[in-house]
Formats: C-alpha cells, structure tokens, sequence
C-alpha cells in the first residue's frame, strides 16, 4: 500500500522551507531571490488556493516580483512548482535565480 505524503514533505523533497504548515513554503535561490509559494483560503473553495511567485531584492527591499501562478489547487501548484524546479535544474540554474 502506497503511504500518502504530505505537501509539507513533498515542498520539502524540492527543497523548500517550510514557514507555516500547509500554507507558505520559501526557497532561497540566490542571495537576492527567493522562491514563495503561499495558501490561501478563497471564497467559493473547499480548499486552499494556492500562488507562486519568484520575489527579488536589492538592498532590502523588493525590486521585482514575478507571479507563475495564481489562486490555483494544491496539486495544480505542486506540479507547476515541480516543473519549474526540473527546469531550472535542467538548465544549471538552480541557486542563481
């Protein structure tokens, strides 16, 4: 029998920090980017929705924000995310934003 893992330890398995279980998971790429996937609850759902964005700073403060994905099922992210890191990977550029 399969064992059911969480999105917790499947945002983990991709190199994610956790900031607040089932809801906000972080990834530092460089020392000026960072990867941010955040829950929601949204009116009209069952469940969480959930966005994914790359934000990007210099001296401190935020500089750029790019949105992937927005208000989306946690599945839909997880693969969204999931592909973006192959990608990245694939690419050699993980840990350079």
């Amino acid at each position: 029998m399969e064992r059911w893992v969480s999105l917790d330890e499947r945002m983990k398995s991709l190199g994610f920090l956790v900031g607040i279980a089932s809801t906000l998971y972080v990834l530092d790429l460089n020392r000026n980017a960072m990867l941010i996937v955040e829950g929601e609850r949204v009116k009209g759902f069952s469940e969480r929705r959930f966005s994914f964005y790359k934000m990007i700073y210099a001296n401190g403060k935020r500089v750029h924000l790019k949105v992937y994905r927005e208000r989306v099922s946690a599945s839909d992210m997880f693969v969204n995310v999931n592909s973006f890191m192959e990608y990245k990977k694939r690419k050699g550029d993980v840990g350079r934003g």
